[in-house]
């Protein structure tokens, strides 16, 4: 979660706009001139998919699941696209860190959880509860209130890149009952 909340600082720094082959070209140009925006946005990508992907998954996960963590935070990316990108990972480890607190609640009988967090990661669970409250999803299995009528490319990658059992229920919770299912091409 800290260096998630690190990523908050290097998106603006870097500057970039709409178009992502100019992206790559002016961060390039940068990089080769000695400017350190896109290395250093490209050094927090990298620990932030190493421990994103450790994080969300019960296995470690493997060097696939970090290139694909590492592509939803390209440094040619518009400020909008890795904006959002943080976003996600922000709400799929919202999501994790309340299941961890449910099953700490459950094998502990206590009510502290929250209070063994980091400051980040207490922000972190306090947005996704509160985006949670506002969103239920109705009976009917469509998708919950305020959803995104299309889902992001960058929540898209993340779920292809993990997915894991509690990233489809997650997912399904956020974008509609059978959402996952759909983008992945299960017929289960």
């Amino acid at each position: 979660a800290n260096h998630l909340q690190s990523l908050s600082a290097l998106i603006p720094a870097i500057n970039n706009g709409d178009s992502q082959t100019l992206n790559a070209i002016g961060n390039a140009f940068g990089v080769q001139f000695g400017a350190d925006k896109a290395t250093n946005l490209k050094l927090a990508n990298q620990l932030i998919a190493g421990e994103t992907t450790k994080f969300l998954s019960s296995t470690g996960g493997t060097g696939e699941d970090r290139e694909g963590f590492q592509d939803s935070l390209a440094t040619h990316m518009s400020d909008t696209q890795l904006t959002g990108a943080q976003n996600t990972f922000r709400t799929f480890i919202g999501g994790q860190l309340q299941a961890m607190g449910n099953t700490y609640k459950t094998g502990t009988g206590h009510n502290d959880w929250e209070s063994r967090l980091n400051p980040n990661s207490q922000a972190i669970l306090r947005d996704y509860n509160k985006n949670e409250a506002a969103a239920q999803a109705p009976a009917s299995g469509a998708a919950p209130a305020g959803a995104p009528t299309e889902i992001p490319e960058t929540s898209v990658n993340l779920l292809k890149g993990m997915p894991t059992k509690e990233n489809k229920a997650f997912f399904d919770q956020r974008y509609g009952v059978g959402a996952a299912a759909k983008i992945l091409g299960d017929t289960k």
